[in-house]
């Protein structure tokens, strides 16, 4: 873990980062509680019956072996509305295009005849192995959100993942928490994944669907970091605007950005509705470049329009 404090656009910035999933568990494994945090029962740590509801674990020890061995409650849900969600976006399929070699699977009737090297016809073999879409994920909330909303955006995350990497892309993938109070802020970065990294859906399902990954894991990261004041043991810090996060992490326009439901249109209510909002807030035609010249696209919900 890589601890960081700084100014950033006129704040004080602390910056917590970790190298991958296990570096935040060995973190937060021995972790102390921080003087800000030292007198105030801990956020991560509640055990009464509303906490639980709110958070969908018993203890915070539950949440981190969820974090670390991964979730399976309702993953049969998860898994059939990711169907449905999949459905969403556009299908696109290579077109059998040949050219002239050495070898291929058709050959090359008047090319074999004149004796020519290149008799065979192959399959034209088009990826963008070498492509890189970068995918910034706040995993920070307001404390009103619902854990269907939550469940949702976090769905939604992963299906645009999936449908990305099924198009050659590498995905970079940075996952992060962001926070302020006063004028500090909390940006808690963790890597998740490296670029080319398949994504296993049961250990990503924690930190994307529970809401335990944030009010138990995350806030324990928030109760251990030393240097905050006082100001974050009464709510956590607030959550930051699009906009705002955009600015201080220097977020740009070629890069995705997935914010807190609300902020993507995402109501929980809803699942179709969630859909349409969460990928017009995105706008996929700024990000994707498909050559129809080699690609049969179908678009049926018209994914691809330009934002107008």
């Amino acid at each position: 873990m890589i601890s960081n404090i700084y100014s950033n656009n006129g704040y004080d910035f602390f910056e917590q980062k970790f190298k991958n999933r296990q570096d935040l568990i060995s973190y937060l494994k021995n972790a102390k509680t921080s003087l800000a945090f030292s007198s105030r029962e801990l956020a991560s740590h509640k055990t009464y019956d509303g906490y639980i509801e709110w958070t969908k674990t018993k203890s915070f020890e539950e949440a981190l072996q969820l974090f670390e061995n991964g979730w399976y409650e309702d993953f049969d849900k998860f898994l059939a509305q990711k169907k449905q969600i999949d459905k969403f976006f556009p299908y696109v399929a290579k077109k059998k295009t040949y050219h002239n070699y050495i070898y291929g699977s058709v050959p090359n009737v008047v090319n074999a005849i004149n004796n020519l090297p290149l008799s065979m016809r192959k399959i034209y073999d088009d990826n963008n192995s070498q492509n890189i879409i970068t995918i910034n994920y706040n995993c920070s909330y307001p404390w009103i959100t619902t854990q269907n909303q939550i469940f949702i955006n976090g769905l939604l995350t992963l299906s645009l993942i999936d449908f990305l990497a099924s198009l050659g892309y590498r995905i970079d993938l940075r996952f992060f928490e962001i926070s302020k109070a006063g004028n500090q802020i909390l940006f808690i970065d963790i890597i998740l994944k490296s670029p080319g990294e398949r994504i296993n859906l049961q250990k990503f399902y924690f930190a994307f669907c529970n809401p335990s990954f944030l009010r138990r894991i995350i806030f324990r990261v928030t109760e251990t970091t030393k240097g905050l004041n006082r100001q974050w043991s009464s709510g956590y810090g607030k959550c930051m605007p699009t906009d705002e996060i955009k600015k201080i992490l220097g977020i740009n326009e070629n890069n995705i950005f997935i914010n807190w439901p609300e902020q993507m249109g995402v109501k929980g209510e809803n699942i179709e509705e969630d859909i349409k909002s969460f990928l017009d807030t995105i706008v996929l035609s700024d990000y994707i470049k498909i050559d129809e010249e080699r690609f049969n696209i179908y678009d049926d919900m018209h994914v691809l329009k330009k934002k107008k």
